[in-house]
């Protein structure tokens, strides 16, 4: 009774094999789902070269698939000559899993969370986060993959029904989301912010491609970064101001019945190949 199989880019041969021959049983349509720039994959992913080495097998996936599904323009426009049927489907956030839990602590908590391929990111806002630390109690707080320089606190990754409950349990006064504009990056779409939003934790982050146009404040070079950062930790009433700007903004802009609609529809309309 299946009438879509989804999964996610598969870099086996067999796999391919397997989901095709499932496809073929069920009568099913086979959607592909990809977040990633495969042609640019960051140094500092622990599968850079994995993926290079498996480029023929994860382009014979998103050929012989009946479609793909992206997060991001950049990432449609990069598949699109592999397989034209291709949708965009923005990344969103259930709000009833991100419950704001709010604890006492003294000085300002200011986070990131990311995966092994984003050190070098943050890795990019270390000189700020020193020279904030000589003049404000601020605690550096990761969640995720540790960058190179030691933070104040780490919280390694917990199992995915975990994550909305762990994160909250952060009690960030502030969150940051660094980029490098790479190739890489600009094909992430701005699922982090997304989640601070949703608890109402204000965000300072690089404009890069889909984190751009949002209600944040932005750092684009050590002095920014300082400053956005600076005006927050100074100021509660804009905290709580620019949170709430964050929560209506995602609340409006990223209704996960309305995204949800459109790719449901897309998968209606999807032609199925005669493989």
């Amino acid at each position: 009774g299946t009438d879509v199989i989804i999964t996610n880019i598969l870099y086996s041969f067999d796999e391919i094999t397997k989901v095709l021959d499932l496809r073929r049983w069920s009568g099913a349509k086979w959607v592909v789902d990809i977040d990633d720039n495969l042609y640019a994959v960051a140094a500092e992913h622990p599968l850079q070269q994995d993926v290079k080495s498996l480029k023929r097998n994860y382009e014979t996936c998103l050929m012989e698939c009946d479609g793909v599904s992206v997060s991001t323009p950049n990432l449609k426009l990069l598949y699109k000559k592999i397989n034209n049927e291709i949708f965009c489907n923005p990344n969103f956030v259930d709000f009833k899993e991100f419950k704001k839990e709010k604890n006492s602590h003294k000085g300002i908590r200011i986070g990131w969370r990311g995966a092994a391929g984003h050190k070098a990111d943050v890795g990019t806002i270390e000189p700020v986060l020193k020279a904030l630390k000589k003049n404000y109690d601020i605690t550096f707080v990761t969640f995720g993959a540790e960058p190179y320089f030691k933070p104040d606190e780490h919280h390694d990754w917990v199992s995915t029904m975990d994550y909305p409950k762990k994160l909250a349990s952060l009690d960030l006064d502030i969150a940051v989301v660094p980029l490098i504009d790479s190739d890489y990056n600009q094909g992430k779409s701005n699922l982090a912010i997304l989640e601070y939003s949703v608890l109402k934790i204000p965000v300072v982050a690089s404009p890069v491609e889909n984190q751009k146009n949002m209600p944040l404040l932005y750092g684009t070079n050590n002095y920014t970064w300082y400053e956005s950062l600076e005006k927050l930790i100074k100021d509660k009433n804009l905290r709580k101001e620019q949170g709430e700007k964050q929560y209506d903004f995602v609340r409006e802009n990223y209704d996960p019945k309305k995204l949800t609609k459109k790719f449901i529809d897309w998968l209606e309309d999807l032609p199925r190949k005669d493989l």
